[in-house]
């Protein structure tokens, strides 16, 4: 990089992520304010991780930290997707990319983060180029593998909100397994858009939020959305009782039906921390 020793060592990295850190501490770090002394910053804001990457003049906040030579390092390291539940993570490299398009909008960064970026971005694509085809590259693989272990036979219905990355994956594999999928969207034309995209028949579209009648003859609920507040909540789930799959940070699950589900609900951080270091390099 060109930037002088003084400006890297400006280069700090605040980070929350699943192994670590609960989902309320991610979601506390991705919505504090920058500091004053914040030169230059770029947020990565996802389901597993939030990292604050910034040039800031002074000795910067209390918190899990980088500066320097190895913030620099963990950029490259989590762009890569070394460090998430799913080694080169083929999710992550578009979740960057997005954060760092968007600071760029704002004008939130500068010529030092700008180069970091760039540099990062292109390492990422050339670890993505070298693996494995057929390899499970992010946690909505793992996560419908998991719903389809246990759905046995064809024609289940499972039920998948949300119409987001995460949640066209899991419908995908589920259909493509032969289920039935109910989707559940905020917006008819989104929804539409991805029961158009997913094989098979017998799929329909729920236009609003989870509701008791959404969820009538389930078999499985995929939950991949980004709420305040639990979308899954006690006198909604009906026997017999189905499968879950929470892909949402914070939790889309109360803790009481979290309870009650029991080994019938697989959340993101549980997920995370199955889901190891299987090779896909």
């Amino acid at each position: 990089m060109s930037a002088t020793p003084l400006d890297l060592d400006a280069i700090r990295v605040r980070f929350a992520t699943f192994r670590a850190h609960s989902a309320r501490d991610r979601e506390r770090l991705a919505h504090e304010h920058p500091s004053e002394g914040v030169i230059e910053h770029v947020l990565l804001d996802t389901c597993h991780r939030v990292e604050f990457v910034s040039v800031e003049a002074g000795a910067g906040a209390d918190g899990s930290q980088v500066t320097g030579r190895d913030a620099i390092t963990r950029v490259f390291t989590v762009v890569a997707g070394f460090d998430s539940a799913v080694v080169a993570e083929e999710q992550m490299l578009g979740q960057v990319r997005g954060a760092y398009e968007a600071a760029l909008a704002n004008g939130s960064t500068g010529p030092i983060l700008n180069e970091l970026f760039r540099r990062a971005l292109r390492f990422g694509r050339g670890v993505r180029s070298h693996a494995r085809p057929g390899a499970d590259r992010s946690l909505a693989d793992r996560g419908a593998a998991w719903l389809n272990d246990r759905l046995g036979g064809p024609a289940a219905r499972v039920v998948v909100a949300g119409t987001g990355e995460m949640g066209r994956l899991v419908a995908t594999h589920i259909t493509e397994r032969g289920h039935h999928v109910t989707v559940i969207s905020a917006s008819t034309e989104r929804g539409g858009q991805l029961l158009e995209r997913l094989p098979g028949d017998g799929h329909r579209l729920h236009v609003g939020t989870v509701t008791a009648e959404s969820l009538v003859g389930a078999d499985a609920i995929a939950l991949a959305v980004r709420a305040r507040m639990p979308v899954l909540t006690a006198g909604l789930v009906q026997e017999p009782t189905p499968w879950v799959l929470d892909l949402s940070a914070p939790s889309a699950v109360d803790p009481a039906t979290a309870h009650s589900l029991g080994n019938r609900l697989m959340s993101l951080d549980a997920l995370g921390a199955l889901a190891g270091n299987a090779p896909v390099l």
